[in-house]
């Protein structure tokens, strides 16, 4: 049996705000006024939970290559499980290229959402391998030279 969320709580300090949203996932937000009347608002979160969204996102990738090559796939494979199968590995090796060459970028999981705790940077590598992925199911799609 699942546990009962615990509801909301709130507290705040002189220059924070904690907002505790549930089991183990709070929300600490730093709101810091300098002298010239601006403020700047970080979100930290834990990275604990939030690096799981890349295994996630890479099985959302395979299921997608699966899925599209299997409906909408040249007539050779379409419904035959032998090559959807077999293609399905391609393109999951073509995730891992495309995720190894990803640093070469400039997007790291390691130094960016890791060390550097970088919301934007999980965000942005987790959108990254399913656009990998509707790129290489796109180039197996319909009748074509095979």
């Amino acid at each position: 049996m699942p546990p009962m969320l615990e509801r909301p709580c709130v507290a705040v300090s002189k220059e924070k705000l904690f907002l505790k949203l549930g089991l183990h996932r709070s929300l600490l937000i730093h709101v810091i006024t300098a002298r010239i009347r601006s403020s700047e608002v970080r979100l930290h979160r834990s990275s604990e939970n939030s690096i799981l969204w890349i295994p996630a996102c890479a099985a959302l990738s395979l299921a997608l290559i699966a899925t599209a090559l299997w409906f909408w796939g040249a007539t050779e494979v379409r419904g035959e499980t032998g090559p959807v199968t077999g293609l399905t590995f391609v393109g999951g090796f073509w995730l891992v290229l495309a995720y190894a060459l990803f640093p070469w970028l400039g997007l790291s999981l390691r130094d960016d959402a890791v060390d550097r705790r970088n919301p934007a940077a999980l965000v942005a590598l987790g959108c990254a391998l399913p656009s990998v992925a509707i790129t290489f199911a796109a180039g197996n799609l319909g009748e074509g030279p095979s």
